[in-house]
């Protein structure tokens, strides 16, 4: 008696530990009889999908009609692939239908096993639901689909390339527009090869100081080179996408054309410099004064120096500084 209550002690704890790792690992045992086309299913299995025990049946066509009509095909070319010896295991992903009407990923993974003959009259495996990690990589996958189509669509020029080597991999329709690349010529390409020679190096700098972490972005202007040879203007801004262990993967770029801009910009300077010579062949001295308050000097031009030996500088720096010299 003792040793009956010993062994059912051990039975129960082996039923527990058993118990605990099919929990654990969702992880059940099955045994297909291809002779007989009996199936045993590991009783958690049939929990996990909302039957009771005894709602489904022990044939392989019991079975069949829960497994998602989709999945049949992969299945099938599975087992045969398997039973001819075309692979060391039978492998496949598939999906069965619940009682509730919902879905579970299953992973079924089995060896056959051969007569004295060698031909194979079983195949045992595990099952294990992989239905949560199915759920994350359809959650990525539509993030992924959906960063794609902003990519794609934005109206800025948007560029992504390899860290390692700053190969693009990657642009959208704003930046092919912008330059003129079409994708292959671009992914034989570095944004060095695209780069006007003067302003690579202050972009490698800036680029290193990304990668190593001290900045976690960087914006420069830049000029770009077009497919047929135009510089263009851009502003560029740099950050990074990094893998889960912070190692850097690829740069995303952002270019914005400021062409325009910076001819505006180029006008001025030049507009500013003629008149500056205007100003300075002028034998007068041009100024100008605030209208109320203390009369401040707000311009001068540079020739006063020729004539009161101040510069037009100082000039400016005090509001008083010509009613303090006046006689």
């Amino acid at each position: 008696q003792q040793l009956n209550t010993e062994l059912e002690q051990r039975v129960q704890q082996r039923a527990e530990r058993y118990e605990m790792a099919v929990s654990a690992g969702k992880v059940v045992l099955w045994d297909w009889n291809l002779e007989t086309e009996e199936i045993y299913v590991d009783p958690f299995l049939k929990a996990w999908l909302g039957y009771q025990e005894s709602e489904i049946g022990s044939s392989s066509t019991d079975w069949g009609t829960l497994v998602h009509t989709d999945d049949f095909a992969a299945i099938t070319t599975s087992v045969n692939a398997h039973l001819e010896g075309l692979t060391a295991d039978f492998e496949v992903e598939y999906r069965l239908l619940c009682k509730d009407g919902s879905i579970r990923w299953m992973y079924a993974r089995g060896s056959a096993i051969g007569d004295e003959g060698g031909k194979p009259y079983r195949i045992t495996g595990t099952g294990t639901d992989i239905t949560d990690r199915k759920r994350v990589e359809a959650a990525l996958q539509k993030s992924e689909e959906q960063f794609r189509d902003l990519f794609d669509d934005a109206p800025i020029a948007l560029s992504l390339a390899n860290v390692s080597d700053l190969r693009i991999i990657k642009v959208n329709e704003a930046h092919r527009q912008m330059l003129g690349y079409s994708d292959s010529e671009l992914a034989a390409a570095t944004f060095i090869d695209i780069t006007h020679p003067e302003d690579v190096k202050a972009d490698l700098e800036q680029f290193q100081d990304l990668v190593d972490g001290n900045i976690s972005r960087f914006g420069m202007e830049k000029r770009l080179i077009k497919k047929n040879g135009d510089l263009v203007w851009t502003n560029l801004t740099v950050t990074l996408i990094r893998d889960l262990d912070g190692t850097p993967l690829y740069s995303m770029g952002a270019i914005e054309d400021i062409s325009y801009r910076k001819r505006a910009e180029l006008e001025l300077q030049q507009l500013k410099e003629r008149l500056q010579l205007l100003l300075a062949s002028n034998p007068a001295v041009i100024f100008t004064l605030q209208p109320v308050g203390d009369f401040a000097t707000t311009y001068i031009s540079d020739n006063v120096r020729a004539i009161v030996g101040y510069s037009s500088e100082e000039c400016l720096a005090d509001p008083h500084f010509w009613s303090s010299r006046i006689h």
